[in-house]
């Protein structure tokens, strides 16, 4: 893409005058390289493609604090977000109260979301050919499932240790398909920035 080395105007393919100020000759021609941002059309609709990170991170952190899976006890369900999940939760039944133990690596289930966001939150010029954000992304996105299977392993066999059975809840599989999601977007972003580079 040509432009005027004098004013900036954008000069059109297959001149060499800039007309808007029609002083610019071939020495005064720039051309600058241009990246297409980073944006998803849905429909007549253009997302940039930031924002539906930024979203689905900011889903995953509120997601967190919502009941991922419940175990069932004396004919009682005891529901745990991941908060519980990693420090804990203490069960109240029949005048007594026992402290059940978390994971305290289930922080990390938190922490990843809010790592993303902030990262995106940085990037506002973000285009295809950014492949380092696309596959700190994917990194991010596999962890995220890695945390919620690891989650899920736990959490049975915790469960299991206390002859008790773990059930897991709608926000806990939204979690794990907004982290697929988010994962399939970013190595989207990197294959099609590397088709785009290719001759």
């Amino acid at each position: 893409m040509d432009y005027c080395g004098k004013c900036g105007n954008q000069i059109p393919d297959g001149t060499t005058e800039c007309p808007n100020c029609t002083e610019g000759a071939n020495a005064n021609i720039l051309t600058i390289p241009t990246n297409p941002p980073a944006i998803l059309k849905l429909g007549g609709i253009a997302i940039p493609i930031r924002f539906i990170f930024i979203g689905i991170a900011a889903i995953l952190v509120i997601i967190f604090f919502f009941p991922l899976f419940e175990v069932s006890c004396q004919g009682m369900s005891i529901s745990f977000n991941g908060w519980d999940a990693a420090f804990g939760k203490t069960i109240s039944s029949f005048g007594s109260s026992e402290k059940i133990q978390g994971n305290i690596l289930a922080i990390f289930l938190l922490i990843i979301p809010i790592v993303m966001v902030i990262t995106f939150l940085t990037q506002k010029n973000l285009s295809f050919v950014d492949n380092k954000v696309f596959i700190f992304s994917s990194i991010l996105s596999v962890a995220g499932v890695i945390g919620f299977i690891a989650l899920s392993v736990s959490a049975n066999n915790q469960a299991e240790a206390n002859m008790l059975k773990a059930s897991f809840t709608i926000w806990y599989y939204l979690s794990v398909i907004l982290y697929i999601v988010s994962g399939l977007i970013s190595i989207g972003c990197i294959f099609w920035a590397k088709k785009k580079d290719s001759p």
